[in-house]
């Protein structure tokens, strides 16, 4: 992993917590940047401001950041979908 390897949430219930941000395909990060995320996260509220009505389906998800920021912001539900065994197994065992 390398020095900033950790995913912050940005907003919710469980803001400012630390997820760890495993090292995933041909040693690439998956991270997403916090504008990027941020900014996926006020489309959505645009689209439907009552979060308690929300179904996020975050396909091809890596490491989840954008699942868990949408489980930290009370979506209704949340999927995460990973097209690999070996990237749930990294995230999972750190």
């Amino acid at each position: 992993m390398n020095k900033n390897s950790y995913n912050k949430i940005l907003k919710g219930r469980y803001k400012n917590q630390k997820l760890p941000l495993p090292v995933l395909v041909h040693g690439f990060d998956n991270s997403t940047p916090d504008r990027v995320k941020e900014s996926i996260f006020q489309v959505i509220h645009n689209f439907a401001p009552n979060n308690g009505s929300i179904f996020l389906c975050d396909l091809f998800s890596g490491s989840g950041q954008i699942g868990f920021e949408g489980i930290s912001r009370g979506f209704f539900l949340t999927s995460l979908l990973n097209y690999t065994l070996s990237g749930i197994k990294k995230f999972v065992n750190g």
